[in-house]
């Protein structure tokens, strides 16, 4: 829950989870302790946040309860968030998906390969956070969805692939269950590359809400068509925004991370609109063309051994100057 004024642990869990319909108020009850004593010390141990051996074993026995969905737990939070949007404009729905490594677990069941190698397992968890665009305060989670990674079936074709739920139908899935934002509010999904999914920015469109991805495929585009044309022209979408010229540029703050220094970057910044066009043999709820901008950023000239900056964005947010991209 957001406020511009602080609450205390207690007073957050019960304006958070004090509503949550678990089957048993006792049930709610433990959940509002739980969570205030998680809240005193987010990053300690079970244990060490319920301080006694009987809160500890009471916590145990409530998490080991099979009535009990993790639904249950945070729809009142993601209702809470979802109000306080609707009265902000514009919303960013900002999403990536976190990877939960229990391979040391071995004796847990029902988890599903995670990481790059063949021993890796776990589970996923998608989470979609709220933040004010303007004030950059963030509002809280508006949905997640935990996912078991299921191995796609040898000899699997084409066909049946379709027939089956699949791991990239939880982006359009998420658009769903968050909805349209109410009028006159504006949402926008913020995505890494794994949402370039054709279907997830046609059900953007269906909940009139805007998008902003980062470019994984190279699609075909068709520019917009001048008057006097016969034809329209149809592009690559990475090859034509690698081909655009620069129409402004920026100092860019780059942050440390891991083992690359802190530094400033001058990017070049170019822009235009596109039609993305349906994919041929990929899924697509209609065969229509997606209206949008591309937006890159470039560094064209790194310092010696670094490797230059370069994003390209796809938006369904109107760009016509450089400063709109």
């Amino acid at each position: 829950m957001a406020s511009e004024e602080q609450l205390s642990p207690e007073h957050w869990a019960v304006a958070t989870f004090g509503t949550a319909e678990l089957g048993d108020p006792r049930r709610t009850d433990r959940l509002v302790s739980i969570a205030a004593a998680l809240a005193h010390d987010p990053a300690a141990s079970l244990p060490r946040c319920m301080r006694t051996l009987s809160d500890t074993h009471a916590a145990y026995r409530w998490l080991d309860t099979e009535q009990i969905s993790h639904e249950q737990v945070m729809t009142p939070h993601w209702m809470q968030t979802r109000q306080l949007a609707s009265q902000r404009k514009p919303v960013l729905l900002i999403a990536d998906t976190t990877e939960l490594n229990y391979s040391m677990h071995r004796r847990t069941k029902g988890l599903g390969p995670v990481g790059q190698g063949k021993n890796g397992r776990g589970f996923y968890v998608h989470t979609m956070l709220a933040m004010d665009a303007t004030t950059q305060h963030l509002l809280g989670c508006a949905y997640q969805e935990p996912l078991v990674r299921q191995p796609a079936p040898k000899g699997e074709t084409r066909a049946q692939r379709r027939e089956r739920p699949r791991e990239s139908q939880i982006w359009e899935r998420s658009v769903q269950q968050i909805g349209p934002a109410p009028s006159p509010g504006q949402w926008v999904h913020v995505e890494d590359r794994y949402s370039d999914i054709f279907t997830f920015w046609q059900t953007c469109e269906q909940m009139h809400c805007a998008f902003l991805v980062r470019a994984a495929q190279d699609r075909r585009v068709v520019l917009p068509q001048a008057p006097e044309e016969q034809d329209p022209e149809t592009e690559r979408l990475l090859h034509l925004a690698r081909q655009l010229p620069a129409q402004g540029g920026r100092i860019q703050p780059v942050p440390a991370e891991h083992h690359r220094k802190a530094r400033d970057a001058f990017v070049q910044i170019s822009f235009t609109q596109v039609f993305i066009q349906p994919p041929q043999n990929g899924d697509a709820l209609s065969k229509t063309a997606v209206k949008a901008w591309i937006v890159r950023a470039w560094e064209p000239s790194p310092p010696e051994g670094v490797e230059a900056l370069d994003w390209i964005l796809i938006s369904s947010l109107p760009v016509f100057t450089v400063e709109d991209a």
